[in-house]
């Protein structure tokens, strides 16, 4: 999946936005306008969708999708889906993410071995797309 970013920064964004979305008038964001993210998992909280990308820093980071466009909607075949009762209600990726809450929970911590797959999927992908 890949999207294209809509805006650099938060200053579309109303008051009522950044509460909606946990961000503040301070966030920054380290995306560029007009660049395509190539999409690694979703989450959905109460009303915002998250899309973890590598952002400019080359971190990942969960950004709402309000961000971003669309490019390309098509999935890896080797995503899972998993609803919980709490936030996030559910997420959509791989099964070292979206397996369970703790999986998920220690990817957004960049705990050891979750950033570990992480980067080693990002490794794969790149040689199947010079494929």
């Amino acid at each position: 999946m890949k999207v294209k970013a809509k805006y650099s920064d938060c200053s579309h964004l109303t008051e009522d936005s950044f509460k909606e979305i946990g961000f503040s008038p301070k966030t920054e964001l380290h995306i560029k306008k007009d660049v395509e993210y190539e999409v690694y998992a979703m989450s959905l909280f109460e009303k915002n969708i998250y899309l973890q990308i590598i952002n400019d820093a080359h971190i990942p980071e969960w950004i709402p999708n309000i961000f971003f466009n669309i490019i390309n909607n098509e999935i890896p075949s080797d995503w899972i889906c998993n609803f919980f009762l709490d936030d996030p209600k559910m997420v959509i990726g791989p099964n070292f993410i979206a397996k369970d809450i703790k999986s998920y929970n220690a990817m957004v911590e960049q705990e050891p071995n979750e950033a570990t797959l992480f980067w080693q999927r990002v490794d794969k992908l790149k040689i199947r797309d010079l494929s």
